[in-house]
């Protein structure tokens, strides 16, 4: 439908492609959206779920069920993805297999430190509480610096939504109230190479500013 609406309005083959490209993507986009959202959601109750954690080992509670009451005490990512895991080890899944599975299924390396930890000290010994509440502290810290990030490059990040945002803006208004101004650049193949040219360049310009405010920590 994309296609066919912009071969309509333009009457020129790669704008028309180019659109369709982009709306196929659309789905994917979202999809990776949704992903790193709900990767960001389980992340920021990681150091939650690592507390409830802690004092369940320290009142007694073996570790499987001390996942049993993460699963049980929070809601979101966390309390699902736990709770797989205790039911991985209430199968029979030894620990190792549950928490690498765990890991597969959140790719993250703030999950990567709490699994890493739980493991070794599975093999070598060691207190366990004391441990995670190292963790913790430094996952707090870890998203504090990150928020801070975040925050002194939200006018950055403004201003690039704009520069994306405004030749659209401008095109679509003038195109719709005084067609005849735009007619030359819409039909004829000079205003075609000319279109597509931009719009590489506002891609690459984009990536160039995504790659400048993409801070990792």
């Amino acid at each position: 439908a994309g296609f066919m609406l912009v071969w309509l309005v333009f009457n020129y083959l790669p704008v028309a492609l180019a659109a369709a490209a982009v709306l196929i993507a659309v789905p994917f986009v979202r999809l990776i959206y949704l992903r790193s959202k709900r990767l960001h959601e389980f992340e920021a109750q990681l150091p939650e779920a690592i507390d409830i954690i802690k004092r369940a080992l320290l009142t007694g509670h073996p570790f499987s069920e001390s996942l049993n009451l993460v699963a049980e005490g929070l809601e979101g990512p966390v309390s699902v993805e736990f709770g797989i895991t205790y039911s991985d080890l209430s199968y029979g899944s030894d620990l190792r297999r549950a928490m690498l599975g765990l890991l597969e299924r959140v790719p993250s390396v703030t999950l990567m430190a709490f699994v890493t930890a739980v493991l070794v000290q599975k093999e070598t010994g060691g207190n366990l509480a004391e441990i995670l509440e190292n963790i913790g502290s430094v996952i707090r810290g870890r998203f504090c610096f990150q928020r801070r990030v975040k925050t002194l490059s939200a006018e950055g990040r403004l201003s690039a939504w704009i520069l994306m945002l405004v030749p659209f803006g401008l095109f679509g208004l003038i195109y719709f109230t005084t067609p005849g101004y735009m007619e030359v650049l819409v039909r004829s193949e000079r205003g075609h190479q000319l279109i597509m040219i931009s719009f590489v360049l506002m891609v690459v310009g984009a990536i160039w500013i995504r790659r400048l405010l993409r801070i990792e920590v």
